[in-house]
């Protein structure tokens, strides 16, 4: 989803394409509002892509789980944290293999102090601090309370609604970065 919206975004803003669409009579904020629509849809069909692939792998069983709510509020969290540094990595990248590494190193580097590639508990010290800052520590955190939950306490729907929200934090501020970052070069070529 990342590098799909990546190339996307890159093909837009090559040369050819940019100085087409900045000679015709729609404006700037026009143009980054239509794209974060394109974005918004592509990252709803990614969404309801997983849950039919989950309906379809557990045979419906999932549509029956008290927890489907909360995995689905989960995942929606961590799409848009995907969908933001998608929009980041296709509007910062010069080229398809900038914009390849933007999205492989940094991808790698949050699954490994997120610990999906790596147990959270191998992480001691100051590397288990440093994971708290990334938002797949969030994540899978989530992940791991709503595979123990029995029921939704009060305790439990305040946990994953924090941490949730520090997922989606993260995608604010990668997608508030990027549009100053459209709006500084907006500037600079005007």
């Amino acid at each position: 989803g990342v590098a799909g919206i990546g190339l996307v975004l890159l093909r837009l803003n090559g040369r050819e394409v940019k100085e087409r669409t900045e000679c015709g009579a729609m404006p700037m904020r026009n143009r980054v509002g239509g794209m974060v629509a394109a974005i918004a849809v592509f990252g709803i069909l990614l969404y309801a892509l997983v849950l039919i692939i989950d309906i379809i792998l557990s045979k419906g069983s999932i549509l029956h789980d008290m927890r489907l709510p909360w995995f689905l509020l989960n995942i929606f969290a961590m799409l848009l944290f995907g969908i933001s540094l998608g929009f980041f990595a296709g509007m910062v990248a010069k080229n398809v293999d900038a914009m390849n590494a933007i999205v492989n190193v940094v991808s790698l580097v949050l699954c490994f102090l997120g610990g999906i590639f790596v147990p959270r508990e191998w992480f001691a010290g100051s590397i288990g601090k440093i994971a708290k800052l990334v938002p797949t520590y969030w994540y899978v955190v989530n992940n791991e309370e709503i595979g123990q939950m029995t029921q939704a306490t009060t305790s439990f729907v305040k946990n994953m609604l924090i941490q949730s929200g520090i997922v989606v934090a993260y995608a604010v501020v990668f997608f508030a970065v990027t549009l100053v970052i459209i709006s500084a070069r907006r500037k600079r070529t005007a």
